[in-house]
């Protein structure tokens, strides 16, 4: 349940500097549950964040101005600086609370000394790394590059799209143009009455003549079969661009 409490106000844009700082302890909190830390420990480390919060809360809190920008893109960049405000607070939290555990091991300084120096250190690594400007401007290189990969992606689509449309455009007009190819008057074309032919023209023919005029009629039926079967290609081809259209 706490987890999911934590994760619900990660998406919320604080109002405040102290919603900001509870979003921040509760951060911690989830951290505590995971690690052994010391009361003290995990105070002196938390007042150090929360007041270098309140230093950068008035440049946090202003909305950004970027006229390269859209207004959607405005929002997300506001909303990412504070998550990654809070997400940068988090890792030095953690990286102190090793240190704090190192320091401790070796026993050479008092815990309320080293307390004192870890703190002092803090915040000078919060000033480096909270530098909201810095932060905004990584944010918005990530946001355009996610543009530009995206309007990519879109023209890639379209140009697939316009593509699969032309060849089903180029099937579908040679269906029309060809229609359906009918043997029955295709071989109407051909000399119906062989037998009648050449029984009027035996006593002019020799054989030779009678084979070619055979394998003449042999040779057309042959090219219009080739072209039947060429037609129910084109047929499953467009059968094959509509189904996967769907």
């Amino acid at each position: 349940m706490l987890e999911s409490s934590v994760n619900n106000k990660k998406r919320c844009i604080p109002s405040s500097l102290t919603q900001l700082c509870k979003q921040l302890e509760d951060r911690i909190m989830q951290i505590s549950q995971r690690y052994s830390i010391c009361d003290e420990d995990r105070q002196s480390l938390t007042a150090v964040l929360s007041s270098e919060l309140a230093l950068i809360w008035q440049d946090l809190k202003i909305r950004p101005v970027d006229s390269t920008l859209s207004r959607d893109e405005k929002v997300q960049l506001h909303r990412q600086t504070f998550s990654e405000v809070l997400h940068i607070c988090e890792q030095l939290f953690l990286r102190y609370l090793h240190l704090t555990e190192t320091l401790r091991r070796r026993g050479v300084f008092s815990d309320c000394a080293n307390r004192k120096r870890l703190a002092a250190q803090l915040a000078v690594d919060c000033t480096s790394l909270l530098n909201i400007r810095s932060i905004r401007c990584r944010i918005v290189t990530g946001i355009k590059a996610m543009r530009s990969t995206v309007i990519q992606q879109k023209a890639l689509q379209t140009e697939t799209c316009t593509q699969e449309k032309t060849v089903e455009d180029d099937l579908r007009e040679i269906q029309d143009k060809i229609g359906e190819l009918d043997l029955q008057s295709v071989y109407d074309l051909l000399p119906c009455n062989m037998e009648q032919i050449l029984y009027k023209t035996d006593n002019q023919c020799t054989a030779r003549h009678t084979n070619t005029c055979f394998a003449f009629m042999y040779a057309t039926t042959c090219c219009f079969k080739e072209t039947q079967k060429l037609l129910l290609m084109l047929k499953e081809a467009l059968t094959f661009f509509n189904s996967s259209r769907l």
